[in-house]
């Protein structure tokens, strides 16, 4: 596999604001939950986490295996990416829940064991005290597989590493359910992080002469992820317990979703090699990609004022329901980039300068 520069790629910053955008849109309908006459998007997932999982398996073999990399290097720098803001927005829910112990987003904060897990990012069997850093989990778990191979100079070999991982969990839950004894080493979400892999190994795949190819690729994603819908709402067995499930409904969810990343990427890295990311809306989307952590980690607290005044208004007409979710969804992108520039960046900057 040849190296290549570690440069920023502005498709990953899109792809990462599409996934962040879609995650923030459907989780907020939990802003207009009270208002009995409002429109229900919960059906129309768009796999978000499951795009973010793909784009991480990408990039850390972007930068994992980049020449002079050391276990000790990548360890801090993954570390310093990650902890710092982490904490920021867990200590926020902790301080929502001694301000407002009713909230329901801070209920989680009372259990002392969970507070403790939830700072060192540990595999918990239920949600951490930051809900949304349940997916922080997964992926601590793989940046550790990453680093092990790293020290046996075997990264290169990672795909398989992964890939076994899976499929011993497949094997395991078709054979009965796994409930939390594997703390997510065998997770199936390591099938989505496997196909960011793939498509780092084969940039050939990155390659398009004209624009058609990605065009179709996309449309063969979305006629993918329809279909992989439409399959889990028809058998939808087992749907919702992928970490514990054993039968095809999560093995189809699992699968479909990951090839239909893995298409967006390939289509996302071709798109940006024919030089199609220079419009004003393309500069937009890698600003919000930029600000993806913060707006992905932060906007459930956002959520938590909006959903307070719109509980007292339970008979708000639909279309004024609709426009205090695009009011939130907005607010938590401006107040997220905000934050990311005036916060997030230099602090990353100053870490950075430490452990270089």
């Amino acid at each position: 596999m040849k190296q290549i520069q570690h440069a920023k790629l502005d498709a990953i910053q899109i792809l990462r604001a599409i996934a962040v955008l879609a995650v923030v849109f459907w989780h907020s309908d939990a802003v207009i939950f009270s208002v009995k006459d409002r429109l229900d998007f919960t059906n129309f997932e768009f796999p978000g986490v499951s795009l973010f999982f793909a784009i991480s398996g990408f990039i850390i073999c972007y930068i994992g295996l980049a020449d002079g990399m050391t276990v000790k290097k990548f360890i801090m720098r993954r570390v310093v990416r990650i902890v710092p803001i982490y904490w920021v927005f867990t200590i926020a829910i902790i301080l929502l829940f001694v301000i407002k112990p009713s909230s329901a987003i801070a209920k989680q904060s009372s259990d002392l064991n969970t507070v403790i897990q939830s700072f060192l990012i540990l595999p918990q069997a239920g949600f951490p005290v930051l809900g949304v850093g349940w997916t922080l989990e997964h992926e601590i778990i793989f940046y550790g597989l990453f680093a092990i191979m790293l020290s046996l100079r075997l990264q290169q070999k990672i795909f398989w590493l992964i890939g076994a991982l899976g499929l011993v969990g497949m094997w395991c839950r078709w054979n009965g359910p796994i409930e939390f004894w594997d703390y997510h080493v065998f997770s199936l979400l390591h099938f989505q992080f496997l196909i960011g892999i793939f498509v780092y190994q084969y940039k050939l795949l990155w390659r398009a002469k004209t624009v058609f190819l990605p065009i179709i690729l996309l449309i063969v994603a979305v006629a993918l992820l329809s279909l992989t819908k439409w399959y889990k709402f028809v058998f939808p067995e087992g749907v919702g317990s992928i970490y514990i499930a054993g039968d095809i409904s999560s093995f189809v969810d699992i699968f479909g979703t990951a090839i239909s990343c893995g298409m967006l990427l390939v289509a996302a890295l071709q798109l940006e090699g024919l030089g199609y990311f220079t419009s004003y809306l393309s500069k937009f989307l890698i600003k919000v990609g930029d600000a993806s952590f913060t707006i992905y980690l932060s906007h459930q607290l956002f959520f938590v004022g909006f959903r307070q005044i719109l509980s007292r208004y339970p008979d708000m007409p639909w279309f004024a329901a609709e426009g205090v979710r695009i009011t939130t969804v907005l607010t938590v992108i401006i107040g997220a980039i905000w934050f990311y520039d005036h916060f997030e960046k230099p602090l990353l900057r100053a870490l950075q300068k430490r452990v270089a």
